[in-house]
């Protein structure tokens, strides 16, 4: 009796061991990402799927840049969330927020020029820096789903996917300015 009491506890021990380490996994993936969502670009590269926003490498460092990778990647790089920031008479505003760092999509150096890269750094409070503020501007259906301009508030340029790069660039409705919003 002795002996099936100490096997029956082991057992409960081991099971209870391999629980906590099912937990532990269940927390330690996207649970950060609760919420978010991708953002993918109209543009479908030929013969393949969609590419998605993202923050290139998953790198957490203030002005790392914004690319654009296959969808199915799914990291946490690439799940975003938007909070309003704001609204004048052309809509309303929202910071960009993705989940592998915290931090919100910005145009380098507030810049006012076309090619100017997209970047990650930290969101400004209640939204106050206009380079993190982005409005989504419905353009088209397709794939089954809208897609939207996205326009940054400081410069009245369109997030534009150039290449792999993300960068602003002045509107002209192009595909691969065209982007799913994560709301």
């Amino acid at each position: 009796m002795h002996t099936s009491v100490r096997r029956r506890g082991s057992l409960l021990v081991t099971l209870l061991t391999a629980l906590a380490f099912a937990l532990s996994l269940v927390v330690a993936s996207p649970a950060s990402a609760a919420g978010a969502q991708r953002i993918e670009n109209k543009e479908r590269p030929w013969l393949s799927g969609p590419v998605c926003l993202e923050i290139d490498y998953a790198r957490a460092y203030d002005n790392a840049d914004a690319t654009v990778d296959w969808c199915s990647n799914n990291g946490n790089n690439m799940q975003w969330t938007a909070t309003y920031a704001g609204y004048d008479g052309a809509g309303m505003y929202y910071q960009l927020k993705v989940a592998h760092s915290g931090k919100c999509l910005d145009v380098l150096g507030n810049a006012n020029t076309d090619g100017a890269q997209v970047v990650q750094n930290p969101c400004a409070y209640n939204g106050g820096d206009w380079g993190q503020q982005w409005r989504f501007v419905q353009t088209s259906y397709a794939n089954g789903k809208w897609y939207y301009e996205v326009v940054a508030r400081h410069s009245g340029k369109c997030l534009d996917k150039s290449g792999w790069n993300v960068i602003q660039y002045n509107c002209h409705g192009g595909d691969w300015q065209q982007w799913s919003r994560p709301f």
